[in-house]
């Protein structure tokens, strides 16, 4: 989620100082809850998983090496720390069907 916060100038859980030198607490900026906004809105359009709250790290790496995964963060050694299922795969169809609603669906935020 912080990639989402980040792409509105928003940085929860940090001191923020402005082009004024005032320093401001990031969880609170309007720009906090215009990311809250978006993801509400992902929510409810099924864009982002409807048990994404839920899902433990075990949860990510299986959604990831079954290919119902379009993509993830994470540091540039995760090939050989989880091994080559991690490297670039076709993705299911399922997988597929869900980018391709993203991306009919971002052009509409």
């Amino acid at each position: 989620m912080d990639i989402v916060f980040a792409a509105n100038g928003a940085y929860p859980k940090q001191w923020i100082e402005d082009e004024n030198g005032e320093v401001s607490y990031g969880s609170v900026l309007p720009q906090a809850k215009d990311a809250l906004a978006k993801l509400k809105s992902m929510y409810e359009r099924n864009i982002l998983d409807q048990n994404f709250l839920l899902r433990t790290s075990v949860n990510n790496i299986e959604l990831i090496t079954k290919g119902l995964c379009g993509s993830f963060f994470g540091p540039w050694l995760i090939p050989m720390l989880f091994g080559s299922h991690f490297l670039f795969r076709p993705m299911t169809m399922e997988a597929q069907a869900i980018i391709h609603k993203i991306q009919l669906t971002s052009m509409l935020l």
